[in-house]
């Protein structure tokens, strides 16, 4: 899905300034809006980074991010992770299998940042025909979530938004 829902942007960028970070990742960044929320209401912030897979929307980030990386961030070694104080998984985990999920969730955990996961509360078919990183491949639940990491922190479970605590 290359955008989330209208109705689950507010509640996202709530769990965003909740947190406070100074250092963001926005893996599969699509449009950018939440990063262009980032630079708006996080004063503290002084780096904000996204990477997308290299047939991704590179529409706006050059304008919106310090860097964009080109790649998949399932290939990047832990320590890609340790600069960032949360890291943006907006709509993407649903398009890994369930196995790399979890693999780039404790990766990431590992490396110390929180993850801010938001994806659909129901299975969403999408097909990749123009980009097959677009298919979806998993559904991820509270329970899912829950069994990754015991430090979740359940934000806003009926929305499919969460944030998993990092080892900072």
């Amino acid at each position: 899905m290359p955008s989330s829902y209208a109705d689950s942007f507010p509640p996202i960028v709530h769990a965003i300034v909740a947190h406070g970070p100074r250092r963001v990742l926005d893996i599969g960044p699509g449009w950018g809006k939440y990063g262009l929320a980032c630079r708006e209401y996080l004063p503290q912030l002084e780096i904000l980074d996204a990477i997308e897979v290299p047939q991704g929307r590179l529409r706006t980030q050059p304008v919106i991010y310090d860097s964009v990386f080109i790649g998949d961030v399932r290939d990047a070694p832990e320590q890609f992770f340790w600069s960032y104080d949360l890291v943006l998984l907006i709509d993407v985990i649903e398009h890994l299998v369930l196995a790399d999920g979890h693999e780039l969730l404790a990766r990431i955990q590992r490396a110390g940042p929180s993850v801010l996961v938001a994806t659909p509360t129901w299975f969403v078919e999408q097909h990749g025909e123009d980009n097959p990183h677009e298919e979806h491949l998993s559904f991820w639940n509270a329970a899912e979530i829950s069994s990754h990491s015991i430090e979740v922190d359940v934000s806003t479970p009926d929305a499919g938004i969460y944030i998993l605590k990092g080892r900072r």
